[in-house]
């Protein structure tokens, strides 16, 4: 048997990487719609995650949702420019409801 702790990590943790990619494509989805008139070249993955600021491409430890924004105490590790705490709020609601939602599955 799973402890109840751990079960709930991976659901907060599962709801979170959704959160995280749900605030990717509503930050892609409109530049998306533009690649017709610009003809560059753009996918929900594709170009890498990158800070606003200074262009820097965010690293796969650098991109764990909530937790890396907690170790890099919500800054660029290049060049320390803020991250908005927007795209965290998404993914730690995401990963709240996801808890939510398998605690109410279980009860029943």
């Amino acid at each position: 048997m799973i402890p109840v702790c751990l079960q709930l990590f991976c659901v907060f943790f599962y709801g979170s990487v959704m959160g995280s990619f749900i605030g990717v494509a509503y930050t892609r989805l409109p530049l998306l719609e533009q690649r017709n008139v610009t003809n560059v070249i753009r996918t929900l993955s594709y170009p890498p995650s990158a800070c606003p600021v200074c262009k820097h491409h965010i690293r796969w430890y650098e991109n764990i949702p909530v937790f890396s924004y907690v170790f890099l105490r919500g800054k660029c590790s290049d060049c320390k420019s803020v991250i908005p705490f927007d795209h965290v709020l998404v993914e730690l609601g995401a990963g709240v409801l996801g808890v939510v939602v398998w605690y109410v599955a279980i009860s029943l």
